[in-house]
């Protein structure tokens, strides 16, 4: 099961990609308010990287919290 994971609550800003319960690839960038400029780009790259499209994730897991409220609605 092909799980793309975004975290967004603090202040790192990250996305993830995992298969069957094993990290196959992570990015994050930690920096002040600008998860909105990296949040798509972060989960672009880890889909593309792995020769992946949309269709074929599984599902999508996001940091519900505690966090930023802005960070939180990215």
């Amino acid at each position: 099961m092909k799980i793309l994971s975004i975290e967004t609550s603090g202040p790192l800003c990250g996305a993830a990609l995992s298969d069957n319960n094993e990290i196959i690839t992570q990015y994050s960038t930690q920096g002040g308010n600008i998860h909105d400029k990296l949040c798509a780009e972060l989960s672009r790259r880890v889909l593309e990287d792995n020769e992946l499209a949309v269709k074929d994730i599984d599902a999508v897991a996001v940091s519900s919290g505690p966090g930023s409220f802005t960070g939180l609605r990215i």
